[in-house]
């Protein structure tokens, strides 16, 4: 999301605050990243065993994208990426794998990676790739699946335009009413349900702005996307990445149009509001609060164009809880406790936090584990954590400690003790704590209330 929020940044001017603080976060995550490469060439996560086509294959396109807003980005380290995926190659329009990541890159089916590996070569320059294009072009001709079809056409619009646009035409016409591509099978990190849907909303809604001849059925998709946005992005890190990618490429086509002068009429329940302006000169959004007119309850929010072309908005509402309701299919459990709520200045304090699976395996189960006010955990118990196999790995941040793990088999669970110590007396209630499977988003997760700690003198 840093590149893209730095691609627009690009496209649209201003932000100069804005685009140190990304600029800082894209290093900082470039360097965590880059320690993820292996000695073959390729990717695996945390940087254990093989290199895994999949991932690696992510990788260069995360790369690729990121060297056109950052000039920093380690020309070495892409080779080797590349080089390690060419040597992937299996001779027969596929790849090889070594097996599914830490993270479950790999565990879709061959036809499904081999599509995702062939799409990010060619969309990050590398086309000579005689035998995988002959794959894709077949694959586009014998799909039905609306995610395979748009990787074909995406990779062949690169190579073979004629076969792309046959392509792009198959697939615009599994668009439904609504504007979505559902019906897709998985996806490369093995999505299903919304989130496939919004991964493959977003790749259709690429292939065909690229085509250019759907115009209406790309901004119904672009409308789609936009209306699925939760607190989250959209569910899952991928379908969140791909959903922007495909929304700021809309975004930059139409730019042309909406840097015009304009104007909307806001009713509320049938009432004016106001009347929103705009020169098209803004390098920002243009805004309206509308919190003092929206009570509890159900209400119709209507915008009505008074002049000026049409343009996306987006609306969006806010709220909190003390303790989020958990989502209704979670896969995962939660539990966390402190030995005791009464503790003396310095006097370690054991707090305990198990994550179960529900049913089947997850794969990247993630923990945000809260801790009271006035207490610290010493980072040694982590690395302890981590040398020994409990964890994958763990960060810290204030009042929080964010575990990761690989996965948890069905019916099984990752418990972990941290002792904490005291620091300052008072009483103090710890933020709430979650767990969700890391590539399906806090939206799947579930909650577990933060304990309260009295700390003496």
């Amino acid at each position: 999301p840093n590149v893209l929020i730095l691609q627009n940044l690009d496209r649209i001017g201003g932000g100069a605050r804005l685009r140190v603080d990304r600029t800082t976060a894209l290093s900082t995550g470039y360097q965590r990243l880059t320690s993820y490469q292996v000695g073959a060439g390729g990717f695996e996560t945390f940087g254990q065993g093989p290199g895994k086509e999949v991932l690696s294959a992510y990788g260069l396109l995360q790369f690729t994208d990121m060297e056109r807003v950052w000039p920093d980005v380690d020309a070495n380290m892409l080779q080797r990426d590349v080089s390690f995926l060419y040597a992937a190659r299996d001779g027969s329009g596929g790849y090889t794998s070594t097996g599914r990541s830490s993270h479950d890159y790999g565990g879709a089916p061959k036809q499904v990676n081999d599509a995702f590996i062939t799409w990010a070569m060619v969309e990050s320059g590398h086309r000579d790739l005689e035998a995988e294009l002959a794959r894709q072009a077949a694959l586009a001709v014998q799909t039905s699946d609306p995610y395979l079809l748009a990787l074909a056409g995406l990779t062949l619009q690169h190579t073979d335009p004629t076969a792309a646009a046959r392509a792009v035409d198959r697939l615009a016409s599994l668009q439904d009413d609504a504007g979505a591509f559902p019906g897709s099978a998985t996806t490369v990190v093995g999505s299903r349900g919304q989130n496939a849907v919004v991964e493959t909303t977003g790749l259709a809604t690429l292939a065909m702005l690229r085509d250019g001849r759907h115009p209406s059925r790309v901004r119904k998709a672009a409308h789609w996307l936009a209306s699925r946005r939760s607190t989250y992005g959209w569910g899952s890190t991928q379908a969140t990445v791909l959903a922007l990618k495909a929304l700021e490429a809309v975004s930059a086509f139409e730019a042309g149009r909406t840097q015009q002068a304009g104007a909307v009429r806001v009713h509320v329940d049938g009432e004016t509001i106001d009347i929103v302006r705009w020169t098209g000169s803004e390098t920002g959004p243009v805004e309206l609060d509308l919190g003092p007119h929206l009570a509890g309850g159900t209400h119709e929010i209507v915008l009505e164009t008074l002049s000026g072309p049409a343009i996306p908005y987006a609306l969006e509402v806010g709220w909190s809880a003390e303790l989020p309701a958990d989502h209704p299919d979670a896969p995962l459990s939660l539990e966390t406790a402190l030995a005791t709520d009464r503790a003396e200045l310095g006097e370690p304090v054991r707090l305990k936090a198990t994550v179960a699976a529900k049913g089947a395996p997850v794969p990247s189960p993630i923990a945000r584990i809260g801790l009271p006010a006035g207490t610290r955990v010493d980072t040694w118990q982590l690395e302890q954590l981590k040398d020994r196999g409990e964890i994958a790995f763990f960060e810290t941040r204030p009042r929080e400690v964010t575990l990761y793990w690989e996965g948890v088999h069905q019916g099984a669970a990752h418990t972990v003790s941290l002792d904490l110590v005291p620091e300052v007396p008072g009483t103090f209630t710890a933020p709430t704590s979650s767990a969700y499977p890391y590539y399906d988003g806090e939206r799947w997760g579930v909650w577990a209330r933060g304990a309260t700690l009295t700390v003496t003198p």
